[in-house]
C-alpha cells in the first residue's frame, strides 16, 4: 500500500501548523524542506521536538536538501560547507528512523531529497558552455569525494539519499548520477509534474533505471503552458499510471503541492470513489479501498483472474461465492444464510463487510454505491488510519446500516 504524505506549505509558518494538518488529512509523512528558515539543520537537530510532535499525531518525517545544494562547487569553501551540511542532515535522519519503523513501511528506506545542481554556464557568441561540461574530471572527482562520505556517513543505517529530476538532467548530471547509483545508499525520486512540464524528457532516463526509484514527488502538471504543483486532477498527467509505478517500485509518495487548497484536493482525489470497482464477495468497498490504486476490485474480470490479489489464495469467501456461482454474500441462500448471520472467512469478525454486503441483500448494489458516494462527498473516510476508517467504529449491523444510509 503506498504512503502519502505531504510537503511542509509556505501557509503553514510553524511545523506545528503542518503536523496538524498532516494529521487532519490522514497522511503518513511530512517531508521537511531545508529551503525554509524554519527547517535549517540547525533547527532540525533539535530532534526530541520534532519526534514529541510526530509521536502524537502518528506520523514520521523524510528530509527535503536545500535546492541550492551544490556538492561540485568549484570554490572549496562553498562545496565543504554543503557537505558539512548533508553530513548533519544524515545525522538527524538517523534519529528520526524510530519514527519510520513505528509509523511507516518497514521496506522504505528514510529518504533525504536532493536536487542536482547545473553550476554556472558561460555565454559565447554562439552557444552557451556548461562549467562542469567543461572541467567534467573536477565535477566527476567531487562526486567521488561525496559517495564516499555518503557511505561512510549512513553505515548501515537504513537511509538513502535519493535525487529529484527537475527541469532535464544535463548529460554531466546523468553521468554523475549513475555514478551515485552503483552505491546502495543513493536512489531516485521522480517528480512526475516536473516531468510533465518539461515534455517528459527526463523519463526515458527515470524508467531505464526503475529500480532505483524510491520516493514519488505527486502531483498534476501541464506540457503547455509548462505548470507542475497543481492538485491532483488539474493538469493532464495520467496518475494512475504514475501511481501504479510507484507501488510497483515501493516508494512513498509526497503530495507535492504548494497551497493547502491544492493539498486537500489531491487528497480528496485520492480517496473518490471508484464506482466501476464496485463492492467486493464479501462486502468490503473496493470502490473506495485505499489500495484500489492498484488492484482492479475483487469483481473483475468474472472473479477469477485475480492476478493483482494477495488475498486471493486463502479468501474462504471467495471459494465459497465461486462454489455456489452467485456474485457475492448478498446474493447467498444456502440454508438461510444471510450476511448479517455468516461468519465464514472474513465475516468472522469483521463487522463492515457484513454490513455492507447485508445493505446490498436489502436495498441493492446501486443504493449502496450512490451512499457511499454521497457519504464520501460529505467527509466520511473508508481508510483513515491503515484500513480503519469511519465505517469500522461500529459493533452493531443495524447501527452501522443507518450509519451508511444516514450519513451520521
Amino acid at each position: 500500500m503506498i504512503q502519502f504524505g505531504m510537503p511542509t506549505l509556505i501557509e503553514n509558518g510553524t511545523l506545528e501548523e503542518n503536523v496538524a494538518l498532516c494529521r487532519e488529512l490522514g497522511l503518513k509523512f511530512i517531508e521537511l524542506n531545508m529551503n525554509f528558515p524554519e527547517y535549517q539543520v540547525d533547527q532540525l537537530e533539535d530532534t526530541d521536538r520534532l519526534i514529541r510532535m510526530a509521536e502524537e499525531a502518528g506520523i514520521y518525517y523524510t528530509i527535503h536538501l536545500d535546492e541550492n545544494l551544490n556538492i561540485a562547487d568549484f570554490n572549496p569553501l562553498v562545496s565543504e560547507a554543503y557537505l558539512e551540511t548533508v553530513r548533519r542532515a544524515i545525522e538527524v535522519a538517523v534519529r528520526l528512523l524510530p519514527l519510520k519503523d513505528k509509523f511507516g513501511e518497514a521496506s522504505q528506506p528514510l529518504t533525504i531529497n536532493m536536487h542536482m545542481h547545473h553550476g554556472i554556464h558561460i555565454t559565447l557568441p554562439d552557444r552557451k558552455v556548461q562549467m562542469y561540461d567543461r572541467d567534467f574530471a573536477t565535477y566527476m572527482k567531487a562526486f567521488t569525494k561525496f559517495r564516499d562520505l555518503c557511505e561512510e556517513w549512513i553505515g548501515e543505517e537504513d537511509v538513502k539519499i535519493v535525487i529529484e529530476n527537475t527541469e532535464g538532467f544535463r548529460g554531466y548530471e546523468q553521468k554523475a548520477i549513475d555514478f551515485l547509483l552503483q552505491s546502495p545508499k543513493f536512489g531516485l525520486t521522480w517528480d512526475i509534474g516536473h516531468s510533465k512540464a518539461v515534455k517528459e524528457i527526463d523519463v526515458p532516463f527515470i524508467l531505464a533505471r526503475q529500480d532505483k526509484l524510491v520516493h514519488f514527488h505527486i502531483h498534476d502538471g501541464t506540457e503547455e503552458p509548462p505548470k507542475n504543483h497543481l492538485g491532483l486532477g488539474d493538469g493532464e498527467i495520467d496518475l494512475q499510471d504514475r501511481l501504479r509505478t510507484a507501488d510497483h517500485c515501493n516508494a512513498r509518495c509526497v503530495l507535492e503541492t504548494k497551497t493547502i487548497e491544492a493539498l486537500r484536493k489531491s487528497v480528496k482525489w485520492l480517496r473518490q470513489p471508484k464506482r466501476e470497482l464496485g463492492i467486493a464477495r464479501c462486502g468490503l468497498a473496493c470502490c473506495l479501498c485505499s489500495e484500489n490504486i492498484t488492484c482492479k476490485g475483487c469483481r473483475q474480470d468474472g472473479f477469477l483472474d485475480l492476478s493483482w490479489c494477495q488475498d486471493a489464495a486463502w479468501c474462504e469467501v471467495r471459494k465459497c461465492v465461486l462454489e455456489q456461482g452467485i456474485k457475492g454474500c448478498y446474493e447467498c441462500a444456502a440454508d438461510g444464510c444471510t450476511p448479517a448471520t455468516c461468519h465464514k472467512g472474513l465475516l468472522a469478525d469483521k463487522i463492515k463487510p457484513r454490513a455492507f454486503a447485508e445493505y446490498v441483500r436489502r436495498y441493492g448494489m446501486e443504493d449502496l454505491l450512490d451512499h457511499l458516494e454521497r457519504n464520501a462527498e460529505a467527509g466520511i473516510v473508508y481508510h483513515r488510519e491503515g484500513i480503519m476508517g469511519d465505517y469500522d467504529d461500529f459493533d452493531d449491523i443495524e447501527a452501522l446500516i443507518e450509519f451508511i444510509r444516514s450519513g451520521k
